[in-house]
This record gives structure tokens, sequence and C-alpha cells, in this order.
């Protein structure tokens, strides 16, 4: 960092701290306990091997477990084979969330291979999950995710306010994670109430007909609640967090708009206000 900078940035905090006093924002974003609340859960993982005729399989396992939230937190993971004659098939498939006082994080993923000469020889898992959980103020968060496939496998995510007119499972639902990149990172504002995080792997391989005897597919996203201040979403709040309001300084209409702090459609001293308080008043150079 310049002498100037630094210099600006001093001149900054005394002005902004010689204002009177707002709201901390800490009356937004509540860090005490969890922040978001699981408070209901639908899921299963279904495995599935197969060797031979589908009507008179020389062998067949499959697996459907339904998942409840107790199971999600340990982690669910299923795993079946079916083996004769030199003819194998695998399938797996395993899901787990981990939920810490400011962070929900979800995994999913299930992979299977097939290889031999009967006809046919059959790997597959379908995993899905959709969790509601509740926030109870409105809070500023960063949502990354990724998601990678192989051969004939899928993998998708979805989150969104139960608030909005579609239902989850419909083509209308407003998805505020973007499924057209297979990874990413947002920062925006959950409102108060109940959201919905959904996420579904599957995979299909075959050792003769579709020519894929193996496929793989995994999917993870994270939410971690952020200091109202952290406007760039690393989880720090610094100068850097100060220089990125001020380059933002005016009207501020758009939801990309990151610096807009308390959402009023202005990037102001209000806005600066929130950095400072979240820097227990002291600029940070980390």
């Amino acid at each position: 960092m310049n002498l100037g900078t630094t210099i600006f940035s001093t001149m900054l905090v005394t002005l902004v701290t010689a204002m009177p006093a707002m709201a901390s924002p800490s009356d937004i974003d509540s860090f005490d306990g969890m922040v978001f609340q699981p408070v209901d859960i639908e899921g299963s993982i279904h495995t599935l091997t197969n060797i031979g005729h589908w009507s008179d399989p020389l062998c067949r396992t499959n697996d459907t477990t339904s998942i409840t939230l107790a199971s999600l937190l340990h982690g669910v993971s299923k795993d079946v084979s079916c083996t004769d004659s030199g003819d194998e098939a695998n399938a797996m498939a395993n899901v787990k969330l981990i939920a810490v006082d400011r962070q929900l994080e979800l995994r999913i993923g299930g992979e299977g291979s097939a290889s031999g000469l009967q006809e046919p020889i059959i790997s597959q898992h379908d995993a899905n999950v959709r969790l509601d959980f509740e926030v109870a103020n409105s809070t500023r968060v960063r949502i990354d995710w990724n998601y990678t496939t192989s051969g004939t496998a899928l993998a998708g995510i979805k989150m969104g306010s139960q608030a909005s007119p579609a239902g989850w499972d419909t083509p209308d639902f407003e998805n505020i994670i973007d499924d057209t990149l297979s990874a990413g990172t947002r920062i925006t504002r959950l409102d108060a109430g109940v959201w919905t995080l959904a996420a579904k792997t599957q995979h299909d391989a075959d050792a003769n007909a579709s020519g894929f005897d193996s496929s793989s597919a995994a999917a993870q996203v994270s939410i971690t609640a952020i200091k109202a201040g952290d406007v760039d979403g690393d989880r720090q709040v610094n100068v850097n967090d100060i220089l990125a309001v001020v380059s933002c300084w005016g009207g501020c209409g758009d939801e990309s708009c990151l610096a807009d702090l308390n959402d009023d459609g202005l990037v102001n001293v209000e806005d600066l206000r929130y950095v400072l308080a979240s820097m227990d008043g002291h600029i940070s150079h980390a």
C-alpha cells in the first residue's frame, strides 16, 4: 500500500468516527449461535449394480436409503458391487452436511464402474438432498459452489427463498446460484425467513451399451455468514473494504453493487460506518 492511500484512509477514519453513532452491524448480522438453523430435510441415496439380463440377472445389488437430518450431519455413504466370472460392477454415493455457527456446507457425490462381457453390466447412483433452513436476521453471506462430472453423469445445485412464488422443484424457481458455472462465488444478503438448498448427483455406467464404463459426479456448496463491513467477501474487514466503498461512491441500485452494505440504494458514509464498526475502530492492513 502506498503512502497516499494510507493517508487518505486515515482521514476517512477520522471523518467518519467523528460523526453521530448509528446502529452496529451486529444489529443486522447476528453471530450468536447458529446463523443458519436447519428446519427440514428431504433426500435419499439410491445405488444399483447389475450383471446379466434384467429379468434374470446373474447378480443384482441395490440400496435405497432415506436421509434424515441426523444422518446427514453424520454423513451417509453407500457402496454396492456385483462380481461374476470376471464381470464386475461397482457403485457408491455419499452425502454430508457440515453445520457450524456461521456456515452450512453440503457435499454430495457418487461414482461407479462396469466391466466385462455380459449384457448388460450396469452401475448407477442417484443422490438428492433438499435442506430447508431458517435465517433469523437479514444476513450478508458468501456462497461458494463447485461441481464436476465425468462420463454419463450430472450434478446440480439450487438455492432460493421459500418466499419465491415458484416452488423449488419447478423451472421458474429463482435460483440464486448461477448453475451455468461449474464453480463460482456470490456475495449477497439472505433476508430473514426460510431458504431452500438442494443438490443432486447421478451417474450411469454400462460396460457395453453406453460406451462409458465409468462415471462420476460431485457437488459442494457452502454458505458463510460474513460481517456487514466485509465488502469483497474475503472474510476480512480491512482497508481494502474502505477503498471498495469509496470506489463505488454515489448511487447504487444494482444488486451486484456490493458496497451498498445497508441496502438503501446508495454508497455513502453510512456504508463506511459499517466497515469501520466491523474493524473495531482501527484499520487492519492484513
